[in-house]
């Protein structure tokens, strides 16, 4: 690859995460995701614009935190991935991955991914209620079925040196609160997921049993479990989670509703987004978010320039993204905003009071 080729400087834009979507497809259609809804799947990145995206990433750089290969995609239908990974780590780049763990049910598949070393892997699992798992995830097949390629896969990884989260989701909305939300028209999370990490227990001790008895080597206590699940409080760290083996842990995540940039209504009062992520995806487009997924918020294209040239070129309009105002596109502003018009007034309110209190710690 090129030596001379332009290092990017995400920290000089307030960016520290860096996205390459190798392809534009998944297989599976969650109701959370805005995959079912993108324009176009069936995108593949050319391999020579996947290597030199990589080599424009400065490991060394000042706030970077890692590459992954991920936007709406699944990352390990691209044959090409773990070569990607590989040469990510050849160059000191902490890679991450993201999946949604279909195809670890192939012997193969999880070799290869477990020898092409990803510095930290992120298990989708998301929904753990039997009831729920195949409309919210959009597949038909026996949750056990697909427990069992999880299982396989850590206990491949255990005894590697690589970090692996199973992350669940949770909205963190107690009742009093979602009946308030309901009341002035807000959203109280995702309606695949449940709405406090105690509604989980059940669920997630058939998965952790099912893991003891698939391997001996993990020692389950039901009463470890729901202790970590009480534990679980308003400033809960998501990556301090039930740890399953040294290096993998079991992490409830609050979630994000992603179809709502489509669904909820654009708000029109002031806010800014601290947005720490440079996407790349299939097509070469370059998004400020992990949240895109159309040419709606393309910054410019990786095949016709490199990202510093493109962020340069907007930087303008990404700090316009960062300042407190409501000038901002409709993508973004319907990110911030409400289900209902009342929901936004509600939402106006409390975005400025929390301008305010920022302003006076400052």
């Amino acid at each position: 690859m090129n030596n001379e080729i332009d290092k990017m400087d995400l920290n000089k834009h307030g960016f520290s995460i860096f996205q390459i979507e190798t392809i534009g497809n998944c297989n599976m259609a969650c109701t959370f995701c805005a995959y079912p809804i993108k324009e176009d799947t069936t995108l593949v990145m050319d391999e020579k614009l996947v290597y030199n995206l990589i080599d424009q990433v400065d490991p060394k750089a000042e706030n970077f935190q890692y590459l992954t290969f991920n936007q709406y995609n699944e990352p390990l239908m691209d044959k090409r991935i773990f070569d990607f990974i590989k040469y990510a780590n050849s160059k000191g780049i902490k890679s991450w991955l993201t999946t949604n763990g279909l195809l670890l049910n192939r012997e193969e598949t999880r070799e290869k991914l477990i020898d092409a070393k990803p510095h930290f892997i992120k298990l989708s699992l998301q929904i753990v209620d039997p009831e729920t798992f195949n409309v919210a995830k959009g597949v038909r097949m026996d949750i056990k079925k697909y427990y069992h390629a999880i299982y396989q896969t850590l206990s491949l990884a255990k005894d590697k040196d690589i970090n692996i989260n199973i992350d669940v989701g949770c909205n963190f909305t107690p009742p009093l609160k979602t009946r308030i939300k309901n009341i002035l028209g807000m959203s109280k999370g995702d309606p695949a997921v449940p709405d406090m990490p105690m509604d989980l227990e059940n669920n997630l001790i058939t998965f952790c049993q099912g893991l003891a008895d698939f391997d001996p080597d993990f020692k389950f206590e039901k009463e470890h479990l729901r202790h970590f699940l009480q534990s679980i409080g308003r400033n809960y760290d998501w990556d301090q989670g039930f740890k399953l083996y040294p290096k993998i842990s079991l992490n409830i995540k609050k979630f994000i509703f992603g179809l709502k940039l489509s669904e909820f209504e654009p708000i029109q009062s002031s806010f800014s987004c601290g947005t720490q992520i440079v996407g790349v995806v299939a097509d070469g487009n370059v998004v400020p978010c992990c949240m895109i997924y159309d040419k709606d918020l393309s910054m410019g294209n990786a095949n016709d320039a490199s990202i510093n040239e493109i962020l340069d070129r907007k930087a303008k309009w990404i700090q316009n993204i960062r300042d407190y105002n409501c000038k901002k596109e409709d993508i973004c502003k319907r990110c911030f905003g409400e289900p209902t018009k009342k929901g936004n007034f509600f939402r106006g309110i409390k975005n400025q009071l929390g301008h305010s209190y920022r302003q006076i710690k400052k």
